[in-house]
């Protein structure tokens, strides 16, 4: 078959929806299918040779305008290609299958003046045409909680909605030289094996809650400061994150950081994911954090909590309040056993965890055929 796949923007991926473009795509090529990447950008090492990376030119004038551009050249160049298969990465009504990574527009944390913007007001209107009853188009979700709300939302056919497993690179697992990454990794960051190293990882910064891991730090009694150091790795402009922690007088003890390197070796050195999220139901950093045996505290709103409390890990109550975050992390600090208990239920968890397979099974539910 020559199976299309679209996602707006394409980037090295980090963390998110981004994470399971190329897997998918290869494994749709391993099976003999031919595949089309349609995005408007290329933000990574050069595409395999076996991917026919077409590009989007999408002009207007805002966000919606361009989003609406690039639809209509993706189905454009679906139509005339001879293509079998759409599979959209973005909202795009009447693709073949959209893999959702978000919850339901409607249900997202938004303002008043968000709300009326003509990019949500677009986005909302094109996840109603997407998940009404009245489409066909295939849901692929991450996680069960987005299936029960599209469900409810939109009263969208349990039949179309296909819950996939997670799915993480392999290279994930905790190696054998554990020990020696850590070390490196924290001489190289100033951190003593002491000090309790928080991280905070992803793509965007407001999705994965950086400035409240910033300000539930912040918040912690002084004498706790020495005893902890929060890294904050993602994309996106880091000057506001900068200028809160030195407003709120903790520049020394956080660390802002670009994913430019193997985001194993940050998970290895931390002894803590914290993971306050507004956003991230695919975000696959908690899953990372497992896999390689670090615990995680997050709050209930990015699809895994039920992997994160079997694993050893901390759900926050469903409305969140930093101090409840804050008096979290009071109790882990001041019980300096807890983490290494965490910590080892997590390694544990981890080595029987079924992570690997999403791109298999989504495969399967794409081509009809089972492998």
């Amino acid at each position: 078959m020559k199976i299309a796949l679209a996602i707006y923007k394409y980037f090295a991926p980090s963390s998110g929806i981004q994470c399971d473009v190329l897997p998918l795509a290869e494994e749709l090529y391993r099976r003999g299918h031919d595949v089309t990447l349609f995005s408007t950008s290329w933000d990574a090492p050069t595409p395999p040779s076996w991917l026919d990376l077409s590009m989007v030119e999408a002009f207007g004038l805002t966000n919606a305008s361009r989003s609406a551009e690039f639809i209509r050249v993706v189905k454009e160049r679906f139509a005339a290609g001879g293509f079998h298969k759409l599979v959209a990465f973005n909202r795009i009504p009447g693709a073949d299958f959209y893999f959702a990574g978000d919850r339901p527009v409607a249900m997202q944390e938004a303002g008043f003046w968000q709300r009326i913007s003509p990019r949500y007001r677009r986005n909302a209107a094109l996840e109603r045409e997407l998940l009404s009853p009245e489409s066909s188009t295939q849901i692929l979700c991450v996680s069960p909680r987005q299936k029960l709300e599209f469900e409810r939302k939109y009263g969208t056919q349990e039949e179309r909605i296909h819950l996939l497993p997670p799915g993480i690179p392999v290279n994930r697992k905790l190696k054998p030289n554990a020990p020696e990454i850590r070390e490196k990794m924290r001489a190289g960051l100033g951190i003593a094996d002491d000090v309790v190293m928080l991280l905070n990882e992803g793509v965007n910064p407001a999705s994965i809650g950086a400035d409240r891991a910033i300000a539930a730090v912040a918040a912690l009694p002084a004498e706790l400061h020495s005893r902890v150091h929060l890294v904050v790795c993602c994309r996106g402009n880091q000057k506001p994150l900068k200028k809160l922690a030195s407003r709120m007088g903790v520049e020394d003890i956080v660390t802002l950081m670009t994913p430019d390197f193997d985001l194993l070796e940050l998970f290895v050195a931390a002894d803590l994911l914290l993971h306050p999220s507004r956003n991230e139901m695919a975000g696959v950093s908690p899953l990372e954090a497992i896999a390689s045996g670090l615990p995680v505290l997050a709050a209930p709103n990015h699809g895994w909590d039920h992997i994160v409390q079997e694993s050893g890990g901390v759900i926050l109550p469903v409305h969140f309040k930093r101090a409840n975050i804050v008096s979290a992390l009071k109790l882990l600090l001041l019980d300096e056993e807890r983490i290494e208990e965490m910590k080892k239920l997590t390694s544990e968890y981890a080595k029987t965890a079924d992570f690997y397979r999403r791109s298999k099974i989504a495969a399967n539910l794409i081509t009809g055929c089972q492998e």
